[in-house]
């Protein structure tokens, strides 16, 4: 695959199809053309801080790549990572969805464990306690008896 850079907007900075990051400007000239390292967040995502518009901004990558090479982010939308891992930013790799899409996604490829029964810690009732109580209301008890 082919490496592709573009401008972010407002800033001095490109960004790569795969995620990467240069400064094209500096009004210091080595820095001009060097690759940036991101740094890894507590959550597990790539993110830098870069001047946009004059601003000192953070920014995680792969909203970055989303942006300049997916066009801008759909409302109540956010970035899901297509195969699960956080730190592939390849634009290929990335999509736009709701909240509940990525949420379903993440339960779907194993990222996150659907919390339901048992699993969930608002749980009162383990399924031999509701087995019982069918048992109990089938065989005729009042539910106040149960």
């Amino acid at each position: 695959m082919n490496e592709e850079w573009r401008d972010i907007a407002g800033s001095s900075h490109q960004i790569s199809s795969i995620g990467r990051l240069k400064c094209i400007r500096n009004r210091i000239p080595a820095y001009v053309g060097k690759i940036l390292s991101p740094a890894k967040g507590g959550a597990g995502y790539f993110h830098t801080y870069i001047n946009i518009n004059g601003k000192q901004t953070y920014r995680l990558i792969h909203r970055l790549v989303a942006e300049v090479f997916l066009g801008p982010c759909p409302d109540n939308h956010e970035v899901n990572h297509i195969n699960g891992v956080k730190l592939d930013n390849r634009v290929e790799n990335l999509e736009y969805v709701t909240s509940a899409e990525n949420q379903r996604h993440a339960i779907r490829i194993g990222l996150k464990v659907g919390l339901s029964g048992e699993s969930c810690n608002l749980t009162k009732l383990t399924p031999d306690i509701v087995r019982k109580i069918r048992t109990m209301v089938a065989s005729g008890m009042k539910q106040s008896e149960v």
